[in-house]
C-alpha cells in the first residue's frame, strides 16, 4: 500500500481510511493514541508502551517501548527505563541502549547525552563529534545549534563553532533560515549568522516556500492577554498577511491553519477558540468553526469538534467532511 493512509478511532478502537474516507483497516486497535505516518512507520500507545504500524497500518513492531521517536533516515530512538537507544525498522535494535537522552538521525548523525556529555554519533553508534556545550540540536542544512555557557550559537559537521553562541535560543535551519531569541523578541538569521529579519516577534515559525508565521502585539497593547496578533512575512520581514488573527501554523500544502477569538457573552469560554484555514494570499477559504485544526497533510487536515468528547474528524481542502468526527 503506497498512498497515504490517515488513522481514525471508532468507539474507542483505532483504523485507518484513505484519502477518500473508505475504510482501508478496520478499526479493531485497542490503542490509547495513533500519530500520522513518518517515513511508513506510525507509532501507537498501548498499555503504557509505544509500537510501530507499517505503512499497511498493521503492526510491525510490538508495543514495548517506554517511549519512541519518529523513524527518521531508517532509525528510530527508543526508551527502556531510563536509557535511550535507537532500532531499525525491523524493531532491532541497533545502537544499544546507552544514552540519557537521544535525538533523531539527521544527516547521518544523532545528537545524544552521557550523563552531562553532549555527542554526535553516526549510525554505526560510534563518536563522531564531542562539542563542547551544555545542549546540542540536531543537524539541518549542515548545522547544529548548541548551548555554550547559557547562549546558543552553531556548529559545522566538523565541530566548528561557525555561529558564535550569542543567541538567547536557536532553532533548525530550514530553507536557508533559522529563527533565533535576542532579549523577548525572535529575528531570523542565515547560515552565515547574518541578520536577515530583525528580532521584532514575540513568536515565529517557519519558512516554507518563503512565507512564515509571526506574532506581535501592537503598540498600546499588553502582551499575553489575548492582545497578541499572528500575520505573515515573507523573507524580508514584510508583511504579507497582516497580523489579525490568534494564531497562525505554518504552511502546508499551500493552506496555514488559523485561530479566531470569538466574541463570548459574559467572559471566558474555551470554545470561543476557532480553527480555519486562510491561503497564501491571506483569504479564509475554511470558515473558522473547529476547537482545533491541525495541518494538511496528503490532501487531508484532521481537525476537533469537541475536545471534551474528543470527536475528531478529516477534511479536504474545500473543508468538507471526508470522515465526520468520531471519538
Amino acid at each position: 500500500m503506497n498512498s497515504i493512509i490517515f488513522p481514525i478511532e471508532v468507539d474507542d478502537k483505532w483504523g485507518y481510511i484513505d484519502r477518500d474516507g473508505r475504510i482501508v483497516v478496520k478499526p479493531v486497535y485497542p490503542f490509547q493514541w495513533v500519530v500520522r505516518h513518518e517515513e511508513s512507520f506510525a507509532r501507537f500507545g498501548l498499555n503504557g508502551k509505544n509500537g510501530f504500524l507499517d505503512a499497511s497500518g498493521q503492526i510491525a513492531i510490538e508495543a514495548r517501548y517506554d517511549h519512541a521517536s519518529a523513524f527518521s533516515e531508517g532509525l528510530a530512538c527508543v526508551r527502556v527505563g531510563m536509557k535511550w537507544g535507537f532500532i531499525d525498522t525491523s524493531g532491532h535494535t541497533v545502537i544499544g541502549l546507552q544514552f540519557d537522552s537521544a535525538d533523531k538521525f539527521s544527516e547521518g548523525v544523532a545528537a545524544v547525552m552521557v550523563g552531562k556529555r553532549c555527542l554526535y554519533i553516526d549510525k554505526s553508534g560510534h563518536t563522531v563529534l564531542e562539542p563542547n556545550c551544555t545542549r546540542a540540536f540536531t543537524f539541518s542544512e549542515g548545522l547544529a545549534a548548541v548551548e555554550v555557557k547559557k547562549k546558543w550559537g552553531y556548529i559545522n559537521k566538523q565541530g566548528e563553532m561557525v555561529i558564535a553562541p550569542k543567541f538567547r535560543f536557536a532553532n533548525r535551519f530550514h530553507q536557508g533560515l533559522a529563527s533565533v531569541g535576542v532579549r523577548d523578541n525572535f529575528g531570523f538569521i542565515d547560515t552565515t549568522g547574518e541578520m536577515i529579519i530583525d528580532p521584532l516577534f514575540e513568536q515565529v515559525g517557519e519558512f516554507n516556500n518563503g512565507l512564515a508565521p509571526a506574532e506581535i502585539t501592537p503598540a498600546g497593547r499588553r502582551r499575553f492577554l489575548d492582545q497578541s496578533f499572528w500575520g505573515v512575512i515573507d523573507r524580508e520581514g514584510r508583511w504579507t498577511i497582516e497580523p489579525r488573527f490568534y494564531f497562525v501554523d505554518n504552511f502546508a500544502e499551500g493552506l496555514a491553519a488559523i485561530t479566531v477569538v470569538k466574541d463570548v457573552e459574559g467572559g471566558e469560554d474555551e470554545n470561543r477558540y476557532l480553527g480555519g484555514y486562510i491561503n497564501t494570499a491571506g483569504e479564509i477559504v475554511i470558515v473558522p468553526r473547529f476547537q482545533e485544526a491541525h495541518d494538511f497533510h496528503g490532501g487531508l487536515a484532521l481537525v476537533c469538534t469537541d475536545r471534551f468528547e474528543e470527536l475528531r474528524g478529516y477534511i479536504d481542502r474545500e473543508g468538507e467532511f471526508v470522515w465526520e468526527p468520531t471519538t
